[in-house]
């Protein structure tokens, strides 16, 4: 159930399509959202629209790339309760993660954030929450990445 989108196609077997361009991601309301476990999406995806994922109940991890910008508030990852790892490689979602329902419930469930080491490096980009007590950080990057941990 691992998904990758090639030359900005859309996946039809989970209703998977990008609006306009290659940019904005949307998930189409009568997909059988059960079935997706995993996704790799669009190195250019620079919007997650509202309800995206919503009630992705299988899926269990996800990297959001270096080139997301905006994830919609609006029920984008709510219900996806298999949600254990998120890898975030976009400062800026880095930045909007301020609390368990922040980016559209992107960390609700998640008991682990891997971070791109060179993001929390950066003085430009910083987190209260995830620095706060509800997460404990990996001392040291582990391939190239912090590791955020539920407490």
């Amino acid at each position: 159930n691992l998904l990758k989108f090639y030359d900005s196609k859309i996946l039809t077997s989970h209703s998977l399509y990008y609006v306009d361009d290659t940019t904005r991601l949307a998930l189409a309301p009568a997909v059988p959202r059960h079935s997706l476990a995993s996704i790799n999406l669009h190195e250019d995806t620079t919007e997650i629209y509202q309800f995206a994922f919503y009630r992705c109940s299988n899926l269990t991890s996800i990297i959001i790339p270096s080139s997301v910008t905006s994830i919609n508030v609006d029920y984008t990852f709510t219900g996806c309760t298999s949600l254990e790892t998120v890898t975030i490689d976009s400062g800026d979602i880095y930045k909007d993660l301020t609390s368990d329902t922040a980016c559209g419930d992107l960390i609700e469930n998640a008991d682990t954030i891997r971070v791109l080491a060179s993001i929390i490096d950066d003085d430009l980009y910083t987190n209260d929450y995830l620095n706060g007590s509800t997460f404990t950080r990996s001392q040291n990057a582990v391939d190239g990445y912090y590791v955020f941990t539920r407490n």
